[in-house]
């Protein structure tokens, strides 16, 4: 079983491209499944101009009926060659009732395709209290909180980290930006969590990875 969730605490740190490259270029010989689990709506239907469906609508209307290990699959689109992708709804609204949907069950279609030797990354958005996807964040292997390193976005973290530590035991941070004046040995040591990797403050690289010129 392999899923990652990605999230942040506030402002918007890059969780989205930070999904993105981490589904669009694992090393590992697997077909990597990128879910968007955003309540707040899903950026890659605008971004890659893709259809509505299928992705996680579908998904939680199939999920009334079945939860096997292929379901995810069937309601994923391709984006490249080597990366399926499950996108959300753009709106909040229908964003956050589809999430729910799926909470119900646990995320059942997804655990159930991690379970089968499927590679997930899934887009949670923000980590905020009463998230539908907390039950996905519960059930991943680990938990990627990616930040800036900004005096008031650690702090914020900071005030965070309990509640998101008692969602899944297996956090680590992804420091995102330009680099600030704390170090990640510093902010690690203050925080009493481990840094997983500094995000390169590349907005060309950023953009491309997004889908523009």
């Amino acid at each position: 079983m392999t899923l990652i969730a990605c999230a942040s605490v506030s402002g918007s740190p890059g969780v989205t491209t930070a999904a993105l490259g981490l589904a669009a270029y694992w090393p590992l010989d697997l077909t990597p499944v990128l879910l968007e689990a955003d309540p707040s709506g899903g950026d890659l239907q605008v971004l890659f101009g893709l259809p509505e469906s299928p992705g996680t609508v579908s998904l939680a209307a199939a999920s009334r009926r079945a939860s096997d290990p292929d379901l995810l699959w069937r309601h994923a689109q391709w984006l490249t060659p080597r990366l399926a992708v499950v996108p959300g709804p753009v709106g909040a609204d229908q964003a956050a009732a589809t999430g729910s949907l799926l909470a119900a069950s646990s995320w059942a279609p997804v655990t159930a395709a991690a379970r089968s030797g499927a590679m997930i990354v899934a887009d949670c958005g923000r980590a905020g209290p009463g998230t539908p996807a907390a039950p996905l964040i519960q059930a991943a292997d680990l938990l990627l909180i990616v930040t800036s390193t900004t005096a008031e976005a650690l702090a914020h973290l900071h005030a965070r980290l309990g509640a998101l530590r008692r969602l899944s035991p297996q956090l680590r941070l992804l420091l995102s930006g330009p680099r600030g004046p704390y170090p990640p040995a510093e902010i690690s040591a203050t925080l009493h969590a481990e840094v997983a990797g500094w995000l390169p403050h590349d907005p060309a690289g950023a953009s491309r990875l997004r889908g523009k010129p």
